[in-house]
């Protein structure tokens, strides 16, 4: 059963080393354990041998795999109902939104990163976690 207590196991996927670092750093100030793939094939990969993950923070535009095609290939490897994915971005639109929210996002989050920002999606992972385990 998850509690409000439990750190959380959070996947940041993210082609900027510098982003996936300060994620990284305010998810564990934040008690949480974070792992880290530099873009979706790996976070694939990473998933195929940990899928017990309980949120991914996925960037949009990476090389390789960008995030669209990650979506896309991740109901093979996670069951996304049970995994919220956040993107984070720098752009998006009425389209964009449409077509990752089809895919299975369950919020978005804006580049540069905020703590306050943070902590709200977490938080909402939390409640769903909560809503299931109910």
């Amino acid at each position: 059963m998850f509690s409000v207590e439990s750190s959380l196991k959070i996947l940041v996927v993210d082609d900027s080393e510098t982003a996936r670092a300060s994620t990284k750093y305010m998810l564990k100030l934040l008690g949480h354990e974070v792992f880290e793939a530099r873009d979706g094939k790996l976070a694939l990969s990473f998933l195929e041998r940990k899928p017990q993950i309980d949120m991914v923070i996925l960037d949009l535009n990476m090389p390789r795999m960008n995030g669209i095609k990650f979506l896309e290939a991740a109901p093979a490897v996670i069951d996304l109902s049970h995994t919220p994915v956040f993107l984070l971005t720098v752009s998006g639109g009425g389209e964009l939104v449409k077509q990752v929210r089809d895919l299975g996002v369950k919020g978005f989050l804006t580049k540069p990163l905020s703590p306050k920002m943070l902590e709200k999606a977490l938080s909402a992972v939390v409640s769903m976690k909560l809503a299931k385990a109910s």
